[in-house]
């Protein structure tokens, strides 16, 4: 099972606090909901962007039940939310790379000459797959989305039109509503000015347990949020 958290805003954070250490878990069990699992080791994973490639560890804890039914994850890997599942490029470079596509229309041969400031770091088949991706996602919680702005603003100003067949428009539209959110977020929220500098879709995932393609983290925690199976 991946649960993904809040361990630090960056890699070099991260590394300050937990490249020798494992961090403290930082909730309830999210397979048996009531026990504290323990330490269980780690391993190794990329993390990557625009200028750099490290690999940090990763860390694994055990549950402690003794009643888990066969087949039941028995282990949660700890990811830090700068990262998304099985993906080693930083989220954020993602998202920058997902915005010049929906935002500012350029092609993907555009895209790539940008983005690799690197030979072959990424290619404009990888891109694609993050747009289409990254789409699916928001129209899974368009609605959530929605509802959870109005609710807070009632006053806001949007369009009431569902989605449109144009995923690009709606993916554009959901990141702009999504950076609205994260804003009011980091300024309501106690010590939640870190949220500033999160990826949208970071926010979105410990906001709604939202997947990505078949991607599913199972459990995703917001400091001042709470944990949300």
């Amino acid at each position: 099972m991946v649960m993904i958290t809040f361990l630090g805003a960056s890699v070099k954070e991260y590394l300050d606090c937990y490249g020798e250490k494992s961090p403290d878990f930082p909730a309830d069990c999210p397979i048996c909901g009531s026990c504290k699992p323990h330490r269980h080791g780690h391993f190794d994973r990329w993390a990557v962007d625009a200028d750099s490639e490290i690999q940090i560890p990763i860390y694994r804890y055990l549950c402690q039940a003794e009643n888990k039914v066969e087949g039941q994850d028995k282990t949660i890997s700890l990811l830090p939310n700068f990262l998304w599942p099985f993906r080693c490029m930083l989220s954020e470079f993602v998202e920058k790379a997902v915005c010049l596509r929906v935002d500012d229309r350029l092609s993907w041969d555009e895209l790539v000459d940008i983005l690799n400031s690197r030979p072959g770091l990424v290619s404009g088949k990888t891109v694609r797959r993050w747009v289409n991706a990254l789409a699916k996602t928001f129209a899974e919680v368009h609605t959530k989305l929605l509802s959870l702005l109005l609710k807070y603003f009632p006053g806001l100003n949007i369009p009431p039109e569902g989605l449109t067949g144009d995923r690009k428009t709606n993916l554009s539209v959901g990141m702009s509503l999504g950076r609205f959110l994260r804003q009011a977020l980091a300024s309501a929220l106690p010590d939640g000015s870190y949220l500033v500098n999160l990826p949208v879709f970071s926010v979105l995932h410990c906001l709604f347990g939202v997947n990505f393609a078949s991607e599913i983290p199972q459990s995703l925690s917001l400091p001042g949020i709470g944990t949300h199976p």
